[in-house]
């Protein structure tokens, strides 16, 4: 009987640096915490939880996008080397999902 290659077998992909969090974002919030977070360096998928309307604006260089979650489920998810900042534009409950894939 042939000897199988553990790592073929294995499904889906390995991650490390996994983080999970969960946040009720207010208006009243300073607007300094969404300012000009750090460069994406893995994964990110931020998802609205529930009702409210949150931005999202993402840039690299000289472009920009600007991403608006205003219905339950609605999501935004980007990769490595990106700038991005954020603002409540009503009570928002986020939950934000970062990787780093091996």
């Amino acid at each position: 009987m042939e000897q199988k290659d553990k790592k073929k077998d294995r499904k889906g992909r390995k991650a490390k640096n996994v983080c999970v969090k969960w946040f009720v974002h207010r208006t009243s919030q300073p607007v300094k915490w969404g300012r000009k977070k750090p460069t994406s360096k893995g994964r990110t998928i931020s998802l609205l939880a529930g009702d409210g309307e949150f931005e999202l604006v993402f840039w690299q260089g000289d472009q920009e996008y600007k991403v608006i979650l205003n219905r339950p489920g609605d999501f935004a998810i980007w990769g490595p080397g990106l700038e991005h900042s954020w603002k409540p534009i009503q009570t928002s409950t986020i939950v934000t999902i970062r990787w780093v894939p091996l």
